[in-house]
């Protein structure tokens, strides 16, 4: 279970033209904003979308919720990152894909919260390749 998300042309043709006008560095700006704001933003939607354990009377259960404890790691990639889940969260691989007698219906967490976190990275990578434009250019 994992959701990756890659440097694509679909999403981001604004920000390829930004690119161009700085191409020695904005490889290494855009590694860097992915791995400080990028990632970190993905695992935030991809947790929001995570279902809290509740017994039969729809109390919340008196134990770590993996919504809560951080069960995402981050792989980075040249141009991506990929969000895996941490080993004792592996578990959380069952209710994502609707896999067991247990969760009949998939939940595609992982994709919906990376889906929703694509325009917000992207916006951010352009505001970040600006400014490094401006910092080293001194343009606009």
């Amino acid at each position: 279970m994992s959701a990756k998300w890659e440097l694509e042309s679909s999403d981001v043709n604004h920000l390829f033209d930004v690119m161009a006008r700085l191409p020695n560095r904005s490889e290494e700006v855009i590694n860097r904003s992915l791995k400080e704001k990028g990632a970190p933003l993905a695992i935030q939607n991809i947790e929001k979308k995570i279902n809290i354990s509740k017994d039969w009377r729809g109390r919340v259960l008196n134990k770590k919720h993996a919504q809560t404890a951080s069960p995402f790691k981050v792989t980075p990639s040249n141009l991506g990152f990929e969000i895996t889940s941490k080993k004792p969260f592996n578990y959380l691989v069952f209710p994502d894909e609707g896999i067991g007698q247990h969760n009949k219906n998939a939940q595609g967490f992982m994709q919906k919260g990376l889906d929703e976190s694509v325009p917000e990275i992207v916006e951010q990578l352009e505001k970040d390749v600006l400014e490094e434009i401006n910092r080293t250019l001194g343009g606009n």
